[in-house]
């Protein structure tokens, strides 16, 4: 009866999922990719009748950049890159230019800095600023006129992406106002936007995180905290900021992805009109070999730095687009299923919350995914010293006991990371997102592409097979060895 239940339930999946249109279908991403001259990377995925087009352009510069001190630049530049040029916003080009120069020379004085004399400076060098220059945000205006919707932009470790829809009519439009915003950076509001900057971190980032205690043990430094330090924001300048985008935002560090109903002619002649005549600039500083150092299998760390309770599992990952890879992100999915609880439970670990994710190191400007980290938070009754060697012995038997999820919940994992990759290719932004990513992080936007296939070719004697060894085994080995893990 169990059997036949499972069957139905996997007839019913699968029917859902034809009518959807996902199950069978031609990868979306269809319509391939080339480089500008100039070292711009353009990813094209053509979708018949969609004329409102995804644009997403995304640069290979993150928090892991930001230099030592500067924590919070990339996410500086971001903001303070939107704000216009003299070409966009500007009422005096010339006069402007100078009203920002003297702003900075108010701002770099450090005598008497704080005291009502050079408040009083500060507010009047603002203020001749903003007289020059148009009000509101003129960048995003003019792309709202011609019919722009959810612009947005986003900062993480490894990247910084800027994307919107659009017609595809103005697909020039924003083509021209990027190659400006790119090539002649103002910063106009720069100071302004620190401030948010600095509102916004407010005490969000607390100390170390899971993927920073990772790294150390792996001989890597922590990661920069995505928003900054306020103290470290606070102190970068405008003429500084100018300086680190000139390095960073170059076509050679810049994929730009386009899905939507274009044909490929009309892409690369707008890009290269616009986009195409960007300076490519100094090339970027050669890295030599590769120093991605090799990640032990697995580990055991307590994180009670991170916060109160939790401790950090690592296990090293596979290479990206694998079988293996595609396999344990539906296993690592069960980590955070109610389905996980039971088993670590009958191992005497008390309702456990999971939580996963992964450890990113940036590299030679490439981003490496080190590790997928579990972090397990034992809810205790006060009586019991629970110890990461404990937690490790319980999820290894948890995953010695992985058949016990049943038929049924392993195929309802593979099926819900169908769905979650399926939707991903049915909605042109997140498309255009994922194929940017996967070039810029693993110098393959095929590879997008890749992980859906893996997918649908998955079973569930493969999540086994993942989960033994790339989890199972592993913990057990290092636990044999008698790795006491440490502070």
């Amino acid at each position: 009866m169990a059997e036949v239940t499972r069957q139905r339930a996997s007839r019913v999946v699968i029917c859902l999922l034809a009518l959807a249109g996902i199950v069978g279908a031609a990868p979306s991403s269809q319509g391939g990719a080339f480089r500008l001259d100039n070292g711009l990377w353009v990813i094209h995925a053509y979708r018949p009748g969609q004329e409102l087009l995804a644009v997403h352009l995304t640069v290979g510069y993150g928090a892991a950049d930001d230099p030592k001190g500067s924590s919070g630049l990339a996410h500086l530049l971001e903001h303070a890159s939107l704000t216009g040029t003299l070409d966009v916003g500007s009422l005096e080009p010339t006069a402007e230019l100078a009203a920002l120069a003297n702003l900075d020379r108010v701002v770099a004085v450090s005598e008497g800095a704080g005291s009502a004399q050079h408040h009083q400076a500060l507010e009047e060098a603002l203020r001749a600023a903003a007289n020059l220059r148009e009000a509101g945000e003129p960048y995003a205006s003019r792309l709202e006129m011609v019919g722009a919707v959810g612009l947005n932009a986003a900062t993480w470790q490894d990247r910084t992406e800027f994307f919107t829809r659009l017609p595809r009519t103005q697909l020039g439009r924003w083509l021209e106002l990027e190659a400006d915003r790119i090539a002649h950076p103002l910063f106009r509001d720069f100071y302004r936007e620190q401030q948010i900057v600095a509102r916004e971190i407010n005490g969000a980032w607390s100390g170390r995180q899971p993927h920073d205690v990772v790294a150390s043990v792996l001989g890597y430094p922590p990661l920069r905290p995505v928003s900054g330090v306020v103290e470290e924001v606070l102190s970068i300048g405008r003429p500084q900021a100018l300086a680190a985008f000139s390095r960073a935002y170059r076509p050679g560090n810049m994929t730009l992805a386009v899905v939507g109903d274009l044909d490929r002619a009309t892409l690369t002649r707008l890009v290269e009109g616009t986009l195409g005549q960007v300076v490519a600039g100094p090339s970027l500083p050669p890295c030599g070999v590769d120093t991605v150092r090799s990640t032990p299998a697995a580990f055991v760390l307590p994180v009670r730095a991170v916060n109160k309770d939790p401790f950090v599992l690592a296990f090293r990952l596979p290479q990206a687009g694998s079988v293996e890879a595609a396999a344990l992100e539906v296993v690592a999915q069960l980590f955070e299923n109610d389905r996980f609880s039971p088993l670590l439970t009958s191992a005497a670990v008390d309702q456990p919350r999971m939580t996963v994710g992964t450890t990113i190191r940036r590299d030679c400007g490439r981003s490496a995914l080190l590790a997928l980290e579990v972090v397990v938070s034992p809810q205790t009754d006060g009586e019991h010293e629970v110890s990461p060697g404990f937690v490790a012995q319980a999820l290894a038997l948890a995953l010695d006991r992985f058949d016990e999820f049943g038929q049924d919940a392993l195929e309802g994992a593979l099926s819900r990371t169908r769905i979650h990759h399926a939707l991903i290719y049915d909605d042109p932004s997140q498309l255009a997102a994922a194929l940017a990513l996967s070039q810029v992080r693993d110098g393959d936007w095929r590879l997008a592409d890749t992980r859906r296939k893996r997918l649908a070719e998955l079973s569930t004697t493969d999540l086994r097979r993942a989960a033994q060894r790339w989890l199972a085994g592993p913990l057990r080995a290092a636990l044999s060895a008698g790795k006491e893990p440490g502070e």
